[in-house]
């Protein structure tokens, strides 16, 4: 496979809720105080897409377009999903290192095919997680919600993003 000669950074919010362990409810998002969890939730990324199993291009299928797919595949060079805080606010940062420059169409097919998985594939197990933190306070992160969009490189601020309230008081 080719070397990448190009990185392309897209960002989601990551709505983020510290668990009741008492209850195991999730009692509200903490929008612009999840900051304080970024090292943490960036450490469940990174050992979470460590298994195969979750990887996303190993998940990555486009049934009703196989020459985009393949098309895709051979620009890709890997695809990473990080947390990165910027500002107050809390992001999910994708990284897509290319061999080469992506058409609109590709692009659009690769983002959408992400944030299927973000919402029903890996997105849904990652949620699952309680993901203990230096605080000592046990967290859960949503990738995938109704707000769900990859915004390139410049982040909107949260009322830009015209994001909706998530229904996070559900029980684990």
């Amino acid at each position: 496979m080719e070397q990448p000669d190009c990185t392309k950074r897209f960002y989601s919010p990551i709505w983020v809720s510290v668990i009741d362990q008492e209850t195991g409810q999730i009692p509200e998002c903490l929008y612009d105080n999840a900051v304080q969890y970024a090292d943490d939730i960036n450490r469940a990324l990174h050992e979470f897409f460590s298994h195969p199993e979750h990887d996303i291009m190993t998940n990555f299928t486009l049934p009703g377009a196989p020459e985009t797919e393949a098309a895709l595949r051979a620009k890709i060079h890997a695809v990473r999903l990080s947390a990165k805080a910027i500002g107050s606010s809390l992001y999910a940062e994708l990284t897509l290192e290319l061999t080469g420059d992506l058409t609109g169409d590709e692009l659009d097919c690769l983002l959408t095919q992400i944030k299927d998985q973000c919402r029903n594939g890996f997105g849904e197990d990652f949620e699952l997680l309680d993901i203990l933190t230096a605080q000592g306070d046990v967290v859960a992160a949503r990738l995938g919600h109704d707000g769900l969009g990859f915004y390139p490189d410049q982040v909107p601020a949260p009322e830009q993003a015209n994001l909706p309230v998530p229904e996070m008081n559900q029980g684990m």
